[in-house]
């Protein structure tokens, strides 16, 4: 067509194709469109958006370029990788790192820099780096803070007392200056000076002194 659009229109399906009846484009009547690439689909319309197909035997890939791809930077990919796995990854570094990682009935993985920082497991979340808290980390009554490979050391609360319990080893305290024990109203209990004097109080007043 010279001017004007171009349409086509058949009672039925309607097909693009290439020489020895390579398929391009498959157009279905209330059915999909599909998209073909060396006569293997790899994308049709559905009634609730689109599918994306990967080879068989290959993963499934989504590239979008930002800024019209000028910079590396703005490379952006989506694999849909078989057996499972899932990732978002970008050029930056001219390779393409992984941002984020998901494996099916396994576990969620974030990284920084190309290195993984968090994961998701059997037991909820963990780490190997460190962890940043910008105001409160909350736990539950009977929810322990535990550290040491074996346990060694747990902080908790049981809805009437707190707790700390060491399993292993002597239970330390160390501090630059001295080392002070309140009671309710902020009343001394307490006090252990570095190169000083160690005090036991009363009601507030010390009875015993070294």
């Amino acid at each position: 067509a010279a001017t004007g659009d171009l349409i086509l229109q058949g009672t039925d399906n309607v097909y693009i194709g290439g020489v020895n009846y390579e398929t391009h484009i498959k157009c279905t009547e209330d059915g999909p469109v599909e998209l073909y690439h060396n006569n293997v689909k790899s994308f049709n319309t559905n009634g609730s958006g689109i599918t994306l197909y990967g080879p068989e035997g290959g993963d499934c890939v989504i590239d979008m370029y930002a800024d019209e791809g000028d910079d590396d930077a703005d490379f952006w990919r989506i694999t849909a990788g078989q057996g499972g796995s899932w990732y978002l990854k970008n050029f930056a570094p001219g390779s393409y790192d992984t941002l984020i990682a998901a494996t099916v009935n396994a576990g969620v993985e974030i990284y920084y820099d190309n290195s993984k920082k968090f994961e998701t497991y059997a037991y909820g979340i963990k780490t190997t780096q460190n962890i940043m808290i910008g105001t409160h980390a909350y736990w539950e009554d009977n929810g322990e803070a535990i550290f040491g490979d074996g346990s060694d050391l747990k902080i908790y609360h049981d809805a009437t007392n707190n707790w700390i319990k060491s399993a292993t080893g002597q239970l330390k305290l160390e501090t630059v200056d001295s080392v002070q024990l309140f009671g309710n109203n902020s009343e001394t209990l307490a006090q252990f000076n570095k190169d000083g004097a160690s005090y036991l109080y009363y009601d507030g007043s010390p009875k015993f002194e070294t």
